[in-house]
């Protein structure tokens, strides 16, 4: 919120203040709970915006790590590395094994999300929804976004991606499997890898307000949760 508008807002409810002098006993009550609870509500509203610039300022110095989950599964996860400029690639992650992430899936079905924080400034928690932006990702073979994500959550992605890419190289499905497998490593690589690229094209896509509003519509979670991140979800304008 612009610091002119506050201004303006502020000496707006010191008139209205003024004037409720003027009013009768019952209509000055009225008048000056509601100027209270504005106050209270722009202040609340400065605290989150103030935690959005915070929150943009660790992202930017600290390590941070972002999961792929529906319900109580985890189906991947990758650590976004200090930013050194505002370009992200597949270099500016590291990525988890198979083993580390059923660990933290488990870790996650129980809740102990300071386990996973580990040395991070914080964890993201996205639903497949949110990062499902338009993207065309090339490994062997054209991939949009809903492709991406339905190898990120099936238990056999190579399956998926040899049965797309069998036409283009005219190879069974069970070659093609083990081939692709050889070059870009186990599941969870390919999956972390795809689920890197969603996530550097969520951030260079998304509009004004949109991290906002995903807060406040419960499809990203954020932990550790400040009290600002709670009250996102009870400000109609933010």
């Amino acid at each position: 919120m612009e610091i002119i508008i506050l201004v303006f807002i502020l000496l707006g409810l010191g008139i209205i203040y003024f004037v409720a002098k003027f009013f009768s006993e019952g209509l000055k009550a009225i008048t000056k709970l509601m100027v209270f609870l504005v106050l209270i509500l722009m202040v609340l509203t400065a605290l989150v915006y103030q935690d959005m610039e915070n929150l943009r300022k660790g992202l930017k110095l600290n390590n941070n790590t972002f999961f792929l989950y529906e319900e109580e599964r985890l189906y991947t996860g990758v650590t976004l590395k200090p930013l050194n400029n505002l370009t992200l690639t597949l270099d500016s992650f590291n990525y988890f094994t198979s083993e580390e992430i059923r660990e933290l899936e488990t870790k996650f079905r129980n809740k102990k999300y300071e386990d996973m924080l580990k040395s991070n400034y914080r964890i993201f928690f996205f639903t497949p929804a949110v990062i499902k932006k338009p993207l065309t990702q090339s490994i062997g073979v054209e991939l949009n976004e809903n492709d991406m994500l339905e190898m990120i959550k099936s238990k056999d992605p190579y399956q998926l991606l040899a049965e797309k890419t069998q036409a283009k190289y005219n190879l069974s499905v069970e070659i093609l499997k083990v081939e692709l497998k050889n070059f870009y490593g186990d599941d969870e690589k390919i999956k972390s890898f795809l689920f890197a690229a969603l996530i550097a094209n969520y951030f260079q896509k998304q509009g004004a307000g949109e991290l906002v509003k995903n807060i406040k519509d419960n499809q990203l979670m954020v932990y550790p949760e400040s009290v600002s991140f709670k009250v996102i979800r009870y400000l109609p304008w933010v």
